[in-house]
């Protein structure tokens, strides 16, 4: 037995159904039903599907005989018969299809032609049951099988109508065959149809007929053949109920959600009424599962679909459309404010906590709204579409609320799902590359390192700002791996300057970024480290200025980690790889993480940090001011340098309150030990007034812009000389 959808994909299928094949189930279920039925024969299953969709009778459907072939190119008979399931608003579903193997029978019924003898012992041992009808429909013969079917002796059943012996529901289509059949339109038909015993049961069969015909003249006779398939009926309508209804909570599958939906629009564009469906996406749903398990996920699920049941206003206009997923359709609605109310009512259901076993546990929601006037939206699939491309914007606004869709919101959908597909091509193609930032000893004018920052040069869009393609790879795996090229396009560029002529014998010393000796181990100084100086610690004149800069002897690099990367058990070793590939020192490199991400999973984070400083390799909290900037996270994590954010940068001699803040900002590192390096430095001003704070390092174009690695020696050189 097999579910057919009405396009002709294999929907599902039985292992008895698989083993005729000879086949596996995943070589099966998915493909085109086609795929197996002999070339010759394929006509015939696409007329009894037509057939079948467009029969009058709701409960017939078509019954023939052709051949399939199995993978070692034997060929077999078998005799098909296939019903039309149809939802509960009377609208095509799929079909449901039961096919025997009458190899067999058809075997049979070829010797039966060159000899009586044998079909008169095929017919009367048969265990199918079997009658010969006369023109007239009635019982000439009937085997031992067909009695005990119909429960009735042979003289019973002799010179019977076959009418009589049907359920009044199915006369008519037993007529019809007859009526083709005496017409000369086929010579062998298939049909379901029931029975009636005399107790009152009934029996559900298969039949086929064939017209024995010995010349131009109408037939004398016709062979019946029948097969049981009452059990099988019983099965295909739990089956159809089980494919239409979410075996946990009882809602509404996708298919039977998607086919109310699609009747809906059909009511919509005859009447001008309004669609609205709302997709709800379980918040955390795998944490629940992780932590409590998947029995206590489906209890919270079943819990869930209870409380959205009592909130909406029509609960059948509900269905569960994967593991986290509800779907909701309303129609005739006040447009989007309707929608939106509805949307309200079922987050504010899903508000209280659900005891789950011996927890207590919050989870909220997401939801997508699409709503649609008349005959605005084709297909019920593109609003479905539609609705889960509003609840992922939901979920990025922060999860917990509702988004109605608009067209607007579908084109920047569709725009970053395309520049994702092309970022995922870019490393392959040679389209990514590293630019750097010089960092600059404030104190000393003297260049130490370089920020290395990723820039991506699109084919057609050129260049994509970081800040549109970073975050796309942060929501994939594919941060992994543009981390992992980052940092070893930063320690193969590091590597190849060290050989820039007078670099290595440059005047300014060691320049190392945080200030730090560089050995193993020592990312952890102290407050009187070289490089952190005090407030009483206050430095010369300055000994530079944003034309006349010198250039460390021994150059670092700091790299950017994201918060996936941070946490990635895989990240020690890499870093431990691309080290010893490249052949610099752990000393000279930096990572660069922001408070948020760090402090996503502060023990992970210690614990790389702790790991790191093994090697040598030191911490830098990025954009610090911008997250939670507390002391606590400070003293858990002892970064080596923070990083404060150029907007605190830019308000330097803007106000007494904003040139407070930074002089606080500063103190506070080094109060605490922590080399500090402001971003975004643009004007002499600011680089004064960082360095009358005592601020160690500055990066920002006043000194240089990001630069190409290509470039970074000769402007090394030219610093150098100068």
């Amino acid at each position: 037995m097999l579910l057919v959808s009405l396009d002709g994909t294999i929907m599902e299928a039985n292992a008895a159904y698989c083993a005729l094949l000879g086949r596996e189930r995943d070589d099966v279920v998915g493909h085109d039903a086609l795929a197996f039925t002999h070339a010759d024969d394929r006509w015939l299953t696409t007329r009894a599907r037509r057939q079948t969709l467009h029969a009058d009778d709701p409960v017939g459907g078509a019954t023939f005989e052709k051949r399939y072939q199995r993978p070692g190119g034997e060929v077999i008979w078998v005799e098909v018969s296939q019903a039309l399931v149809r939802s509960d608003g009377g609208e095509p579903a799929y079909y449901v299809v039961s096919v025997r193997d009458t190899t067999r029978v058809h075997r049979m019924n070829e010797a039966l032609s060159e000899a009586e003898m044998h079909f008169r012992l095929a017919f009367e041992s048969n265990t199918a049951p079997m009658a010969i009808l006369d023109d007239g429909r009635h019982v000439v013969r009937a085997n031992a099988a067909c009695c005990r079917m119909a429960g009735r002796t042979a003289d019973d059943l002799v010179g019977r109508d076959v009418l009589d012996l049907t359920h009044p529901d199915d006369r008519p289509a037993t007529v019809r065959t007859y009526e083709m059949l005496s017409s000369r339109q086929v010579d062998r038909i298939f049909y379901t149809k029931r029975f009636e015993r005399p107790d009152g049961s009934l029996i559900w069969a298969e039949v086929a007929v064939d017209a024995l015909r010995k010349g131009p003249d109408a037939p004398e006779l016709y062979l019946v053949s029948i097969r049981d398939v009452t059990e099988e009926h019983r099965l295909q309508s739990k089956l159809s109920h089980q494919s239409l209804h979410d075996p946990l909570t009882g809602l509404a599958t996708r298919l039977l959600f998607e086919d109310r939906l699609a009747q809906a629009l059909s009511r919509a564009r005859r009447s001008g009424g309004t669609v609205a469906v709302m997709l709800l996406d379980v918040d955390n749903l795998g944490q629940v599962n992780g932590t409590w398990g998947h029995r206590a996920g489906d209890e919270l699920l079943l819990s869930m679909a209870a409380r959205l049941e009592r909130a909406v206003p029509d609960p059948t206009g509900l269905g569960r459309f994967g593991g986290d997923e509800f779907l909701y359709l309303a129609e005739d609605i006040d447009g989007v404010a309707g929608a939106e109310e509805i949307a309200g009512m079922m987050l504010h259901a899903l508000g209280d906590p659900f005891t789950v076993g011996d927890a207590s546990l919050i989870v909220g929601g997401s939801i997508g709204i699409v709503v649609c006037r008349g005959g605005e939206v084709e297909s019920h699939v593109d609003l479905v579409r539609d609705a889960d491309s509003a609840m992922h914007h939901a979920k990025r606004l922060g999860k917990g609320r509702s988004v109605v869709f608009s067209r607007a919101l579908h084109e920047v959908q569709r725009s970053r799902f395309t520049l994702e597909q092309d970022l995922r091509h870019a490393l392959q193609r040679d389209e990514l590359s590293m630019h750097y930032q010089p960092v600059v000893d404030l104190a000393r004018g003297l260049v130490v390192g370089f920020e290395a920052l990723m820039r991506w040069q699109h084919p057609e869009r050129g260049w994509v700002s970081p800040e549109i393609f970073i975050p796309l790879a942060e929501q994939s795996d594919l941060i992994i791996d543009l981390g992992a090229f980052a940092m070893e396009a930063a320690l193969d560029d590091l590597a190849a300057w060290s050989s820039v002529p007078g670099l290595a014998a440059g005047p300014g010393g060691n320049g190392q970024l945080p200030g730090s000796s560089g050995g193993p181990g020592s990312g952890r100084a102290g407050p009187g480290r070289p490089g952190a100086p005090g407030r009483r610690d206050r430095p010369a004149e300055p000994a530079w200025s944003s034309q006349h800069l010198r250039v460390a002897s021994s150059l670092g690099v700091s790299v950017n980690l994201s918060a996936r990367q941070m946490h990635d058990p895989g990240l020690i070793g890499m870093v431990k790889s691309l080290l010893a590939g490249s052949g610099v020192d752990g000393g000279r490199m930096v990572l660069e993480v922001t408070e948020t991400a760090a402090l996503s999973n502060v023990e992970s984070s210690q614990r790389t940090v702790e790991e790191m400083a093994e090697l040598g390799v030191r911490f830098a909290l990025d954009d610090f001011g911008t997250g939670f900037s507390s002391f606590s996270y400070l003293a858990l994590l002892r970064p080596d340098l923070i990083k404060i954010d150029r907007s605190f940068v830019g308000g330097v001699g803007r106000s007494s309150y904003d040139d407070g803040l930074l002089e606080a900002m500063v103190a506070l590192g080094h109060g605490l030990g922590i080399t500090v390096l402001a971003e975004g430095i643009e004007t002499e001003e600011q680089a004064a007034r960082l360095r009358d704070l005592c601020c160690e390092l500055a990066q920002g174009y006043l000194f240089a812009r990001p630069m190409p690695p290509a470039d970074i020696p000769a402007w090394l050189e030219a610093v150098a000389t100068d």
